[in-house]
């Protein structure tokens, strides 16, 4: 008898090491997997919902591979089905167990999840994000985390009283076009189009190992946007909408070219006009202002929202901008004098 029962414990303890042993425990061991907090910082006075509606994408590094400069492969990689403020306060679970030994695990993320990584041009590496085919940075509303989150199994990322959630925020700058005529302007102006210079457009997101978090780069191609409605010429009322844009983060100018339909007989005839000019800026920062801490006055910032309104005259177009929730600021007033006439 007593054999057969150290038969039967010896078993069982075979079974217990298996048990502990397989990576596909049941969804009831939940606490052993990888599970963070996510949400998109929402800036103030912005509408809640657009930008944390966004699927992101999470890499999980070991903290070595990390700490080199995240060159590699991650330790994981999750794509969550929901957006990113849908884990708020239901964390999202990998169902993926941390690594042994206790090894820390660096966090970060980006999104949207189309965004395309080295890898797919036969790197091995997530270094830089391109658009995918079809899409373009001036259209695309690109996050990024804001800073690392750290945890382990030992001191897991959704730890009850760590408080700590990965927050993304917005890698670009927002900037939405206007148009009026101003008070003197004798010709009627129509059909508003604004050429961005590729020194202005993101082209991909770039993994920068100071900041330890993706931020923008310039492409190689223009971009181009205007009105939707081509055949009402503007008033000296209420400004058009032009278009809203995403531009790379940290500009100090924004070279367009600016065309427009012109007439002096209420377009019975009209002649296209197009003419280069440099947007440079002063912004108003106030340094109590917590948002304005730090931050240069003739720069724009991921982030940030502006409106830019173009006032239209005969021999010079004005812009007069101010700047809008996505965060607090001040305000802009900017005269451009174009370094070209106008062409008829």
């Amino acid at each position: 008898m007593k054999i057969n029962d150290f038969k039967i414990g010896m078993w069982t303890l075979l079974l217990l090491f298996a048990a502990c042993d397989n990576k596909d425990l049941p969804i009831d061991a939940e606490g052993d997997f990888i599970r963070l907090y996510s949400m998109a910082n929402q800036p103030v006075g912005a509408e809640a919902g657009e930008s944390g509606q966004q699927k992101a994408v999470l890499l999980f590094w070991e903290l070595d591979d990390f700490n080199d400069g995240a060159y590699g492969l991650p330790f994981l990689v999750a794509k969550p089905e929901q957006g990113i403020n849908a884990y708020q306060t239901t964390p999202f679970n990998t169902h993926k167990f941390y690594p042994p030994k206790d090894n820390i695990l660096a966090a970060v993320g980006y999104s949207p999840q189309e965004l395309v990584s080295s890898t797919a041009k036969g790197k091995e590496d997530f270094v830089e994000l391109t658009l995918p085919v079809g899409k373009h940075g001036p259209t695309t509303d690109l996050l990024t985390s804001v800073s690392p989150m750290y945890g382990s199994a030992s001191n897991p990322f959704d730890k009850a009283g760590r408080n700590e959630t990965l927050k993304f925020m917005h890698a670009q700058s927002k900037v939405t076009f206007k148009a009026k005529l101003k008070e003197s302007m004798d010709l009627a102006i129509r059909n508003v189009r604004i050429e961005l210079d590729p020194i202005v457009v993101t082209g991909s997101l770039e993994w920068n190992g100071t900041a330890k978090k993706y931020v923008t780069k310039a492409g190689t191609e223009a971009f181009s946007f205007g009105q939707v409605d081509t055949s009402t010429p503007l008033t000296k009322g209420t400004p058009a909408d032009v278009g809203t844009v995403y531009l790379l983060a940290g500009l100090t100018k924004v070279p367009v070219k600016i065309t427009v339909d012109k007439s002096d007989d209420n377009f019975k005839s009209s002649q296209t006009t197009t003419f280069p000019a440099v947007l440079d800026f002063t912004i108003s920062r106030d340094a109590s202002v917590s948002t304005d801490q730090d931050k240069e006055a003739n720069r724009l910032y991921a982030g940030e929202a502006y409106t830019f309104t173009l006032f239209f005259d005969r021999s010079t177009l004005t812009l007069v901008g101010k700047m809008v929730p996505w965060e607090e600021g001040g305000q802009i007033s900017i005269p451009i004098y174009p370094n070209v006439s106008p062409t008829p």
